[in-house]
């Protein structure tokens, strides 16, 4: 007989991968978003363009979930710049990375669990992309090594036919053709389109041409799509552009263990103070008996008040995510919806979901940022006068 499989201490899971232009991430506010939003999409590496970096005055984006970052930023001013994030969760060694002078793309190869990779987030200028990408391009293959994965925002929709609800735009129809011909010569196929051949769908709406056009993009070379399990366009919340994702099939690597903590906000909640006074009121009452010793009892009452209060707060946290999950199905829906019919009506529905989600999201950035000052002032430096008054 066989002996019995040994189970791996290694799970096996997709590599989860967002590209997403986030027009600015300047502002406190939107980098929490956007990282809120990685963790919501179990995010394994994020593509992201146009921070709006400045080099040497770039604030961190970063948190316990994404703690490796490489970026590319403009030295003279607040415009371009994308970066390359890494989830805590990937164990990522990195080996090369290529930087572009003016945070234009950014290219990093390195491993995961021994398999080689490279990664390549490129944003293309508004005009002159073919010229932008030959040479961009040309100088990835040089510097690539094991499987290839690009993305980013080429700002060209390469089938106009296909990628935008009016095919006749400032773009020069030449300009398509060469930049197909440009990907076709280096064997880079769209990751969307070749699980999507007939389907009509779009990643950025122009307010003021009242046009959709597909302009973020995932590609890889013919060889490597075996690894792609999935492509989808997500819905449009905060930017003005869709977020978009794949899975590709990836190497094993070790979960991480998590622990429990109190949220503390929760004490704030009148309903669930009152329910937690009354769970401890009833306990005492239960065990307080000949037969227990205050000691015991007393350590006992922790762990049961502890479950109540897991209890509680997976109740409230299902509910949130349960409003953030309807939000986010209305907005695809109403989205879908304007980009077939283009109607007033439905833009304004449109609007007003988005607000409400971005109402429902403040929420949650608010209690973050209060845990986090919350921490500063526990952990932080203080001065020796303070310790002196007590």
């Amino acid at each position: 007989m066989m002996p019995a499989p040994v189970p791996s201490v290694f799970a096996r899971e997709d590599l989860n991968i967002i590209s997403y232009n986030v027009k600015g991430l300047n502002v406190r506010e939107k980098r929490t978003r956007l990282l809120r939003d990685l963790k919501q999409y179990r995010t394994s590496i994020a593509f992201i363009q146009e921070t709006h970096f400045q080099e040497n005055r770039a604030p961190a984006l970063k948190d316990r979930n994404f703690r490796t970052g490489y970026f590319s930023n403009n030295p003279d001013r607040r415009t371009q710049g994308v970066c390359i994030l890494f989830s805590s969760r990937i164990p990522y060694i990195e080996q090369a990375t290529l930087r572009c002078k003016q945070g234009r793309y950014i290219f990093t190869k390195g491993t995961i669990s021994d398999q080689t990779y490279t990664f390549a987030n490129i944003y293309a200028p508004n005009t002159k992309q073919y010229h932008f990408l030959r040479s961009t391009v040309a100088s990835l293959m040089k510097f690539t090594e094991g499987t290839l994965i690009i993305g980013g925002d080429l700002n060209l929709a390469l089938h106009p036919d296909q990628d935008a609800t009016s095919p006749q735009g400032a773009t020069p129809q030449n300009r398509h053709a060469k930049t197909l011909r440009l990907l076709h010569q280096h064997q880079l196929a769209d990751c969307w389109r070749a699980l999507h051949p007939t389907a009509r769908d779009f990643t950025f709406y122009s307010s003021a041409h009242l046009t959709y056009t597909r302009l973020g993009y995932f590609l890889m070379t013919h060889h490597n799509l075996n690894l792609l399990n999935a492509a989808e366009i997500l819905p449009m919340t905060w930017s003005d552009h869709c977020p978009i994702r794949m899975r590709l099939k990836s190497p094993l690597y070790r979960p991480r263990q998590m622990s429990w903590r109190l949220n503390e906000s929760i004490l704030s909640d009148v309903v669930v103070t009152d329910k937690i006074s009354n769970s401890i009121r009833e306990y005492f009452q239960t065990n307080e008996t000949e037969d227990v010793t205050p000691l015991t009892c007393w350590e006992a009452h922790k762990t049961v008040i502890r479950g109540q209060i897991i209890a509680l707060c997976a109740t409230r946290k299902k509910a949130a995510m349960q409003e953030t999950l309807e939000l986010n199905r209305d907005i695809a829906t109403l989205e879908t919806r304007h980009k077939r019919t283009l109607d007033a009506t439905t833009y304004q529905e449109l609007t007003a979901k988005r607000n409400q989600l971005t109402a429902h999201l403040n929420r949650a950035i608010q209690r973050s940022y209060q845990h986090y000052r919350h921490m500063i002032h526990e952990h932080g430096d203080k001065c020796e006068g303070c310790w002196q008054t007590f």
